[in-house]
């Protein structure tokens, strides 16, 4: 975290964004657990609320060569830094009280990877949808793209963000909608992403009928949802 806050601290100072410009380190979101590495928000010049999203990893180019990539942090797998940056992006806008007030853009910063490395990392994306997020090698070209559009922020958004809320999930016309739209419908927690494993474990053992069983609001329905989305695809 050092080295990105030096980072951070440098590119800000050379680019032209904002001053008041709201800025958070590792922003808790409601979802899982996750927090987002770096969020920068603010408003444009038509006065509408931005933000960015930035998921910061310290790869080489070998790390990427060695590692198998998968939708979900699994054995041996990692979560693909283009699918955890789009899920963060999702969690704000859609779980927040406060995120569907902002057009949201996100980026990966890759810091020591060569370009040949980023490509490479783009082709093991299991998810074509999320290969269209950027990824950056240099953190002072996320900060310029940035700088071009944000104009001015405001300490009630700072307020805003520090208070925001969980806001629940989607109902099933609104999932559904989302799997027209090829959206995951929901975020899954670790605990849903476990039950989805073993479900699937099941299916390849040759069970025909799996019971899910868990009380009101435990994620039976996202579980399902998300478990169509990924056996239509695969």
């Amino acid at each position: 975290w050092k080295t990105l806050v030096n980072d951070l601290k440098a590119s800000i100072k050379k680019s032209n964004i904002t001053r008041d410009a709201v800025i958070a380190i590792e922003y808790a979101l409601p979802t899982s657990g996750m927090g987002i590495d770096v969020l920068i928000c603010g408003f444009d010049k038509d006065n509408n609320k931005i933000c960015y999203i930035i998921e910061s990893k310290q790869w080489n180019d070998d790390y990427i060569t060695t590692r198998i990539f998968s939708n979900y942090r699994e054995d041996e797998r990692e979560l693909h830094p283009q699918i955890q940056v789009y899920r963060h992006s999702l969690s704000f806008k859609e779980y927040t009280d406060c995120g569907y007030n902002f057009d949201v853009s996100s980026f990966v910063f890759i810091r020591n990877c060569s370009q040949s490395g980023i490509t490479e990392l783009i082709a093991k994306n299991p998810i074509p949808s999320t290969k269209n997020i950027p990824i950056y090698n240099q953190l002072d070209r996320i900060i310029t793209i940035i700088s071009a559009s944000l104009i001015n922020g405001t300490e009630n958004m700072i307020e805003e963000l520090q208070q925001a809320s969980y806001k629940p999930s989607k109902d099933i016309i609104s999932a559904m909608e989302s799997i027209l739209n090829h959206e995951e419908p929901f975020v899954l927690t670790n605990e849903q992403v476990d039950a989805i494993t073993k479900i699937k474990n099941n299916i390849k053992n040759g069970k025909r009928i799996i019971r899910v069983t868990g009380s009101a609001g435990s994620g039976k329905t996202a579980i399902l949802l998300n478990l169509y989305i990924e056996l239509l695809n695969s």
